[in-house]
């Protein structure tokens, strides 16, 4: 591999430690001035970055907080629940799991009309 490949992939790992600093910063003060849905919105991006990293363990906690709190919030925008469960389905594979929330981000991107949301979510129903 080349020296600027190198140097490509070393500048993106550096900028995902960043954001994660970042977003574990935020997930820490969010609850204490009471905003449950900027909390759960900053959780799911610190479970995308872990996801993203490889690093699937930690990430479904991540996840899952993040829907707890937008499935008990009736302000929440459908448009983030349905990023809340593409990602953690992501980490699911094709379990049963999975396959009923890929159906219900289907739903979801559908209502908001997110075509790619439907089109891939439709693609994974069918894998």
């Amino acid at each position: 591999m080349r020296v600027a490949t190198y140097q490509r992939k070393y500048v993106a790992a550096t900028a995902k430690v960043s954001r994660s600093a970042h977003y574990g910063e935020a997930a820490a003060i969010y609850p204490a001035e009471g905003d449950e849905l900027r909390l759960a919105h900053t959780v799911r991006h610190v479970g995308d970055i872990l996801r993203e990293a490889g690093r699937p363990e930690p990430a479904e906690p991540c996840y899952r907080e993040a829907l707890a709190i937008y499935r008990r919030n009736e302000r929440t925008p459908p448009l983030d629940l349905a990023n809340a469960i593409w990602g953690f389905t992501r980490l699911k594979g094709r379990s049963a799991e999975a396959k009923a929330l890929w159906q219900e981000a289907r739903d979801l991107y559908a209502a908001v009309g997110v075509e790619a949301g439907v089109a891939e979510s439709s693609g994974r129903l069918v894998e």
